[in-house]
């Protein structure tokens, strides 16, 4: 295929176009700089403090330490500092994330492997620069004045992050030993680098501020690998113009833009923009809002998975189930899309099969009444701003038997939803399963320049969470008054509140139902969109801290029946369990004020099991401990102390310590 449409391009540039075949050829990479800081390129860094740029190519420096980000320590590739072998590094943002969600992948050329690698917060004590597929791999960068920054992770890790673990930052702990073990043998890199530790406070001791040095050479290369990259695309948008049969003038002046040299992005975007609206423009013609066209065809590349691959598709690959022609994202954060040029102006709805598992089954079952924490949603973003829905709990087309004939799983063998990429491929299928067309979830957007990225994204993980979909579908609705119209009405009545019985406050209700456009652009109904996913993530976590209240008064009512506590403690919350109910019918009380009173409450109910009766015999005292299960899955109200070699840590809630010489773990109990 690449032969012949290489020989169409040759014909026509002969016999058709003004430009001359032989002026016509690819252009060639540039080529990188070594990776490899060697003595030479060592001496050659200019130590002037950089302002940090996204997509720039760096030495880092730490101030303190007055070394260099590196490599070294046990397996040779954990991040470390090092005073003359630093790594050259680059902060990209991923496909589909922009500055604001501080999600930054800090890629490194690996010096053990030989290849570029991306760095990953492995555990609370460590971060390695050789990521495979780990999870806890988003970092932010942090300003703090006079051209330093502080390495952070990012809010967009599942569980290493500031909310685990806030003001903490990358740095150099003076305290913590050097770790060579299994960096030997073949290994034996940077032996003389001292550990980075992933999560220390800005104190004495603690060396956490940064600098960034421009990588030498690396600069100039980055300039040009953006051109590169650039006329990459605009050659394949040629070759596709050339497939679909584009006007000739059209495909010469982009041939004459890509044979320049010295082109811009801009200029070369504008070409690549001019094709793709010769080849897209026209489709979707006669569109209504009563009569739309279905458009996935002509616009959307692999939408239902059928050659058991990824093609078309960008940023975070989920697995592909080549048998079940499906995709699945489990227990990470991610930003999945296609992006969409030169297609009409006007209204589009996206839609997939799809769900989401939030956390385990059971918690997925639990929340689904309360319609809450569904993290996943599809999305769409244009010129006219970024839309998201939410894509159903598993539990929107659960059936009433094992409709795969295996692979399903159950709440009291009653209510069956799927287990695995097989059985949803079967729950999809209304053959098999009447509900299946709960599993359906749609985002309507506005496209005003020709452009859109729509796909699905989540930026907050629940511990085994479960996003699994197919057959993406894209419509049309043309670019009327009535299809903004139904736009919004279609996406306000999507939204599913929670179920009846489940306490909500007023004022979040009045404002979800009271949404509307306060214009007629497509600013106006954007805005009335995000206005809307606000009010209903409003509402529905409302409606889970309504239930959070109800299992503090169970427990305050607990402990106020246990004869075995103080009753200067208990009384009150008995009498305070009474008041809750008054709370639910007045329904009045805002998110705030709720969390507020479930702190306090909750404060109250552990304290009165701390103070027992004097004449009250053995009384369980484990709430004196803080974390005891492990439920935090991490060392959460624990000190520990290890020495080195082996490894103490926890995962699974549950602590070990393995191979390890020494170790102290421990609480204070007070009082």
């Amino acid at each position: 295929m690449k032969q012949i449409r290489l020989l169409a391009f040759v014909m026509l540039c002969l016999f058709g176009f003004s430009v001359n075949a032989q002026d016509f050829e690819p252009r060639v990479a540039p080529e990188s700089p070594n990776p490899v800081i060697d003595e030479e390129a060592f001496a050659q860094i200019d130590k002037t403090p950089q302002e940090f740029v996204v997509g720039e190519y760096y030495v880092i420096y730490n101030v303190g330490t007055q070394m260099y980000f590196s490599q070294g320590n046990n397996w040779g590739t954990r991040a470390s500092i090092d005073e003359k072998h630093p790594l050259v590094v680059q902060f990209t943002l991923p496909d589909g994330k922009s500055l604001e969600d501080n999600a930054l992948i800090l890629n490194d050329y690996c010096l053990y492997n030989k290849v570029w690698k991306s760095a990953f917060f492995d555990s609370e004590t460590a971060i390695f620069v050789d990521r495979g597929s780990q999870a806890n791999y988003f970092w932010q960068v942090v300003p703090v004045g006079n051209k330093t920054y502080r390495l952070q992770a990012s809010p967009a890790n599942p569980a290493l992050n500031p909310t685990a673990y806030p003001n903490k930052f990358v740095g150099r702990d003076e305290s913590v030993a050097q770790d060579l073990g299994n960096n030997q043998g073949s290994r034996n890199v940077n032996l003389e680098a001292l550990p980075l530790s992933p999560f220390i406070e800005a104190k004495a001791g603690n060396h956490v501020d940064w600098q960034f040095f421009n990588a030498p050479g690396w600069k100039e290369y980055a300039a040009q690998k953006v051109l590169f990259d650039k006329s990459e695309d605009l050659r394949i948008a040629i070759e596709k113009g050339m497939d679909a049969g584009v006007e000739d003038n059209i495909l010469t002046n982009a041939i004459e833009v890509y044979n320049n040299l010295e082109s811009t992005v801009e200029a070369m975007d504008a070409q690549i923009m001019a094709i793709m609206k010769a080849i897209n423009g026209e489709v979707g013609e006669g569109a209504t809002a009563s009569d739309p066209v279905d458009v996935t065809a002509d616009l959307l590349v692999n939408a239902d998975y059928e050659n058991g691959n990824n093609d078309g598709w960008k940023g975070d690959a989920p697995a592909i189930n080549f048998g079940a022609l499906n995709a699945e994202f489990f227990n990470k954060s991610y930003t999945y899309f296609q992006p969409l040029q030169g297609i009409r102006d006007g209204v589009y709805s996206l839609s997939v099969r799809g769900y989401y598992r939030v956390g385990s089954i059971q918690n997925s079952y639990d929340e689904f009444p309360l319609r809450s924490n569904l993290n996943a949603k599809v999305f769409a973003k244009t010129a006219a701003g970024e839309v998201h829905f939410p894509i159903v709990n598993i539990f929107a087309g659960a059936a009433e038997k094992d409709v795969a004939g295996g692979g399903s799983v159950s709440i009291n063998d009653e209510i069956f939803v799927p287990n695995t990429m097989w059985a949803a491929a079967s729950y999809f299928d209304e053959t098999y399963n009447e509900n299946a067309a709960n599993y359906d979830n749609t985002v309507f957007f506005v496209v005003t320049d020709g452009v859109a990225n729509v796909g699905m994204r989540k930026d907050k993980t629940i511990d085994n969470d479960w996003t699994l979909f197919d057959n993406w579908t894209l419509n049309y609705y043309g670019n009327e008054a009535d299809a903004y119209q139904l736009m919004f009405t279609s996406t306000k009545e999507a939204y599913q509140l929670p179920e009846d019985g489940y306490v909500v406050t007023r004022a979040y209700l009045e404002a979800f139902n009271s949404a509307a456009p306060a214009g007629s652009d497509a600013a106006a109904y954007v805005a009335a969109l995000n206005t809307l996913e606000s009010a209903y993530d409003t509402l529905t976590t409302n409606a889970t801290l309504w239930v959070e209240l109800d299992k503090v008064k169970s427990d305050a009512e607990g402990v106020a029946a246990n004869d075995k506590f103080d009753p200067a403690y208990t009384s009150p919350l008995g009498e305070w369990a009474l008041e809750v109910d008054v709370m639910k019918r007045q329904a009045a009380l805002s998110n705030q004020e709720l969390r507020q009173l479930i702190a306090l409450k909750t404060a109250e109910v552990e304290e009165a099991q701390k103070h027992p009766r004097t004449d009250s015999g053995e009384v369980d005292m484990t709430i004196m401990l803080q974390n005891p299960a492990f439920d935090t899955n991490d060392w959460t109200g624990w000190t520990k102390t290890a020495a080195s070699g082996g490894n103490v840590a926890v995962a699974n809630n549950c602590a070990e310590a393995w191979n390890n010489s020494s170790f102290d773990i421990y609480q204070v109990v007070k009082n």
